[in-house]
């Protein structure tokens, strides 16, 4: 369980504002979960995570990884045949 990191939600939810953690739960909540299961396998080389660049409304949703490059390259590699998850440097963005 501890390789999975279920703190990630906790790192990513903005809970000190109502109105972007309810446009979190209702827009951005499905496309965390497909950036959550890309970096999941690697969580062991993953030390933390935090949203980013998230406009209210949107549906889309980016998670910068604070991790080595090698860790990247491989959630990269793990993303690369799919259309609605991206990675770009240390920034996963799924839709």
């Amino acid at each position: 369980m501890d390789q999975y990191k279920p703190g990630y939600m906790g790192q990513v939810m903005p809970v000190d504002n109502v109105s972007k953690l309810t446009d979190f739960v209702v827009n951005k909540y499905e496309a965390f979960s497909k950036c959550y299961d890309a970096a999941k396998s690697q969580s062991e080389g993953i030390s933390s995570v935090s949203a980013t660049n998230n406009k209210d409304g949107d549906k889309s949703f980016s998670m910068k990884v604070d991790t080595d490059s090698k860790t990247m390259e491989s959630i990269a590699e793990s993303c690369k045949d799919k259309t609605d998850v991206s990675v770009s440097g240390n920034v996963i963005t799924a839709k």
